[in-house]
């Protein structure tokens, strides 16, 4: 039985017609572990900066306007890659599991929540990191632009910009992650992801608790952008002077008018003081030159 932590579980066969135990025994931890659709998941999640899955259902054109919402959203935040806290080359890799393919991914899709029953409508999951999925897998109605939009950019967001960690710590599919591809994620982001000293400052982030009360909810239209409502005004039983416009206006020119008046009244005091000293200077040498003529 392959069981996820959340209660899901589905029954696996150990018989491989042709096989021996052994052989059907490695063949079905092969197949727990890898499928061709997580293979491209994983050669993808090295260099993009997410993997877009969209799983189709039955219906043809439901599959065509979920396509439709998917290429706008990674259109939409393509444009904005430029502006990501941190750099981002690459832009979202879209991934359709057709739906004649369904059958050969029991496993990814148990993985990502999505029962037999699930298959009829189309999904959409957003997959990042190593195998992780952000946010819950979309399906039916709840798959729209707005909301694979706001998903995509939780991807790109700072680690420390206060969203509630659940929605980026989902559960991750199973897949095997070979030295090599360590090496080549290495290679590529220019550190090792499992230095102790980077697992050591994850942890701290990732530990901090959030508000429960955050009103940050990337499902809901108003993570981005604006929000409408209506704003209810109390009136009040007290009564209010009112002024009148004639009022303002004359209160305006009185008070540039004191304004002039200050700045006249100012220089003539100005240069009323300074004639006053030239007064007293010339009356000081006036009677300095009488007693001066008196002497002699």
């Amino acid at each position: 039985v392959f069981a996820l932590p959340e209660g899901e579980s589905t029954f696996c066969s150990f018989h491989v017609p042709g096989r021996s135990f052994n052989e059907s025994v490695w063949l079905k931890l092969e197949n727990i572990v890898s499928s061709p659709f997580r293979k491209s998941i994983k050669k993808k999640l090295l260099h993009a900066y997410c993997v877009v899955l969209v799983v189709e259902g039955k219906n043809k054109l439901k599959n065509r306007n979920v396509m439709h919402d998917v290429n706008e959203a990674v259109g939409g935040i393509t444009m904005t890659l430029d502006q990501m806290p941190k750099i981002v080359n690459s832009p979202p890799d879209i991934l359709v599991i057709p739906y004649k393919k369904i059958s050969d991914e029991k496993i990814l899709l148990v993985s990502l929540g999505i029962t037999e029953e699930e298959t009829d409508e189309p999904s959409v999951a957003i997959i990042y990191g190593r195998g992780r999925i952000m946010g819950p897998v979309l399906q039916g109605k709840d798959v729209t632009k707005d909301k694979i939009f706001n998903l995509l950019t939780i991807v790109g967001a700072d680690c420390e910009c206060g969203l509630d960690n659940s929605w980026m710590l989902g559960r991750m599919i199973p897949m095997r992650w070979e030295p090599s591809i360590q090496s080549a994620l290495a290679k590529y982001l220019g550190f090792d992801v499992e230095n102790p000293m980077v697992k050591s400052e994850m942890s701290q982030i990732l530990s901090v608790k959030i508000n429960p009360g955050n009103p940050l909810n990337p499902m809901g239209d108003y993570l981005l952008g604006y929000s409408e409502g209506t704003l209810k005004i109390v009136k009040s039983s007290e009564n209010v002077s009112k002024i009148s416009a004639s009022e303002i206006h004359e209160s305006f020119y009185q008070t540039k008018d004191t304004k002039n008046n200050m700045v006249v009244r100012t220089l003539l005091m100005g240069f009323g003081g300074i004639i006053l000293i030239v007064i007293i200077i010339g009356v000081f040498m006036f009677i300095k030159y009488k007693l001066k003529n008196i002497v002699r």
